[in-house]
C-alpha cells in the first residue's frame, strides 16, 4: 500500500473559521479510501500562508516536506494530495513549474483532488503537463489581479480614513465594536472602567506583573477572550496608541513581512485614556525598563530602588548584609567594585527625604524652559488646508492627473503634520505636569505609598550616584537632574554607624 500525504493550505487567517480545512480534509480521505492508499495522520498542513510570492516552498511545511523526503526521511514514491494545483503554488508560471516539476522528479505522484488529474513521474502525457501550466497561469494571473484589487482598496481605505471615514474592513481593538450603520464605534463600558485601572495602577508604579495580579485577583478578564491577564497582554494594552485614538495602517513588503505605512491617523478611534495619562505612563514603564522594574517582592524596602548608582562603576546600588542589627541593611554596589562606599539604609531614608526640600528649590531654578513648537506646527497646518481648498477649487474646474496627485501628496503631508503637532502637545503636557511635581514630605505608610513615591521620584530625578566621601571617612550622594549633578549630600561616618544628624549638603549646579 502507497503512502499518502495530504497538503492543506490557505492564506488568509479568516478561512480558518470558514470550510477550507474540512473540505481539504475529507477531499484527501474519501481519496485515499477509494484508492487503497494510506493516508498519513499528519498532514501538511500551511495555514495563512500566501502561495502568491512561493512563501510556501521557502518557509512553510511544503519546504519542510520536500526537505524531508530530501534527506530520506520520507519515502519518495508517496502521493501528495492536494485539492488544486494553485494550492502548491500561485507565483509566476516559470517558478510555479521549477516547482511543480522538482516534486515530481523526487518521484512523488500529485493529485489534484478537485479534477482527479494524476501527475505521476512515469508518465510521459503532454497534454498533462500543458494543463498544468494552463492551471497554474491562471492562478497567477487571479493573484496578480486580487493583489491590485486589494491594494487599490486599501489605498483608498487609507485616504478615507485621513478624511473621517472609517474602514469597515479593519479588524477592531477589543474594546470597541460598530455601531448599526457601521459608520462609528462603539466604547465597551466595562473594558474601559478596566483599562483605566490598569493605567492608574502603572501611573502610580506598579509594574505589568503587579497589574496583571490585581487585575486577575479581583475576577477581571481580558476582554473578548475572557482569558487571565498576563504581563505580556498588560504590556500590549498600556502601549497602545489606539487607547487614546490613534490608526496605523500596516501592509505586507514583497517579504511577506507586515510594515506600518505612514505616521499615526489621530483622532479615529474614541478616546479611552487621555492623552497626558497615556504619556505619564509610557515614561513610568521607559525609566522601570531603563533603571529596573523596581522591588518585585511586594515589600518596597528600599524607596530609591532604581534610581541610585555607584559613582565608582556605575552599577546599581541595592541593599544587602541584613542583620538584626541593620534589618534594612546596607546600601552596596551590586557588582561589588574598589568603592568603599556604604550606607546603612536606616539612616540614610529619612535624611535623604528630608533634602528632597531643598532639591525642589534647585528644580525649580535651573529647570530648562520648554520649548513649545506647537505655534509653529499649527501655523504650518493652516497653511496646508488652505492649499488643499485651493487645489480642490481648480480639480471641481478642470481634472487633471498631476491636480489629483498633487492634493493626495498635500492630504498625506497634513496628516503627518497634525501627528506630529499631537505628539508636540503631548511633550509640552508631559514637561509641564512634570514641572507642577513636587517633593515634599508625604505619607509613606503603605507599600502602595512607597511605590508611587518612587515613580513620582523617577520623574523628576535621572539618578543619584553614591560615592566615597572626598575629605572624610563615609559616603555622600550626588543628585542628577538632566543629567547635571545638582546637589551633594554628605553622610560622615560615627561610631561604626552613619550620621544620624541631617548632613551637609552642596549645591554644585552650574
Amino acid at each position: 500500500m502507497k503512502t499518502a500525504y495530504s497538503y492543506i493550505r490557505f492564506s488568509s487567517s479568516r478561512q480558518a473559521d470558514g470550510d477550507s480545512i474540512r473540505r481539504q480534509t475529507e477531499l484527501a480521505r474519501s481519496y485515499a479510501n477509494e484508492h487503497g492508499l494510506d493516508l498519513q495522520d499528519v498532514s501538511i498542513s500551511d495555514f495563512g500562508v500566501s502561495a502568491f510570492r512561493g512563501g510556501n516552498s521557502t518557509e512553510g511545511e511544503l519546504g519542510t516536506f520536500l526537505k524531508l523526503v530530501d534527506d530520506g526521511n520520507i519515502q519518495s514514491n508517496c502521493y501528495l494530495l492536494v485539492e488544486s494545483l494553485d494550492r502548491l503554488s500561485r507565483d509566476k508560471v516559470r517558478k510555479a513549474l521549477r516547482l511543480f516539476l522538482s516534486i515530481i522528479d523526487r518521484g512523488i505522484t500529485v493529485v489534484t483532488l478537485s479534477d482527479g488529474r494524476v501527475y505521476s513521474p512515469d508518465s510521459d502525457n503532454d497534454m498533462d503537463l500543458l494543463m498544468s501550466i494552463l492551471i497554474m497561469s491562471r492562478a497567477n494571473n487571479e493573484s496578480e489581479m486580487k493583489s491590485k484589487r486589494t491594494s487599490s482598496a486599501w489605498n483608498k481605505a487609507r485616504l478615507d480614513a485621513l478624511s473621517g471615514i472609517k474602514a469597515k474592513n479593519s479588524r477592531l481593538p477589543d474594546w470597541l465594536s460598530w455601531n448599526n450603520d457601521k459608520t462609528d464605534f462603539i466604547v465597551d463600558q466595562h473594558a474601559k472602567q478596566i483599562i483605566q485601572m490598569a493605567f492608574e495602577l502603572s501611573a502610580g508604579g506598579l509594574g505589568i506583573e503587579l497589574i496583571a495580579k490585581h487585575l486577575n485577583e479581583h475576577g477581571y478578564r481580558t476582554f473578548k477572550r475572557q482569558s487571565v491577564w498576563r504581563s505580556s497582554t498588560i504590556s500590549n494594552l498600556l502601549r497602545n496608541r489606539a487607547l487614546i485614538g490613534e490608526h496605523q495602517f500596516y501592509q505586507k513588503n514583497p517579504d511577506g513581512k507586515r510594515e506600518s505605512v505612514g505616521t499615526q491617523i489621530a483622532d479615529y478611534y474614541p478616546e479611552v485614556i487621555s492623552k497626558s495619562l497615556f504619556l505619564n505612563v509610557q515614561q513610568g514603564m521607559d525609566l522601570r525598563n531603563k533603571r529596573g522594574s523596581g522591588n518585585r517582592s511586594g515589600q518596597f524596602t528600599n524607596l530609591f530602588t532604581g534610581l541610585i548608582r555607584c559613582g565608582e562603576c556605575g552599577a546599581a546600588v541595592v541593599t544587602s548584609s541584613q542583620t538584626v542589627k541593620t534589618p534594612q541593611g546596607y546600601l552596596k554596589c551590586t557588582l561589588r567594585c574598589e568603592s568603599k562606599a556604604r550606607m546603612n539604609y536606616k539612616y540614610t531614608e529619612p535624611q535623604v527625604l528630608s533634602a528632597l526640600g531643598s532639591l525642589q528649590s534647585v528644580i525649580e531654578k535651573y529647570r530648562s524652559p520648554i520649548d513649545d513648537k506647537t505655534a509653529s506646527l499649527e501655523l504650518e497646518i493652516r497653511a496646508l488646508e488652505q492649499k488643499i481648498n485651493s487645489i480642490g477649487l481648480l480639480l471641481d474646474k478642470n481634472f487633471t492627473p498631476r491636480l489629483a496627485e498633487k492634493l493626495q501628496e498635500a492630504e498625506l503631508e497634513l496628516a503627518e503634520k497634525v501627528a506630529l503637532l499631537l505628539s508636540e502637545q503631548q511633550r509640552v503636557s508631559s514637561m509641564q505636569s512634570k514641572e507642577r511635581i513636587v517633593l515634599g514630605l508625604e505619607p509613606l505608610e503603605s507599600i502602595d505609598d512607597r511605590r508611587a513615591f518612587n515613580s513620582k521620584l523617577r520623574n523628576v530625578i535621572d539618578k543619584i550616584e553614591m560615592i566615597e566621601h572626598p575629605h572624610k571617612k563615609g559616603a555622600a550622594l550626588v543628585y542628577y537632574i538632566d543629567m547635571n549633578p545638582v546637589m551633594e549630600q554628605h553622610f560622615t561616618k560615627l561610631k561604626g554607624a552613619h550620621a544620624k544628624v541631617s548632613p551637609k549638603l552642596a549645591f554644585i549646579y552650574q
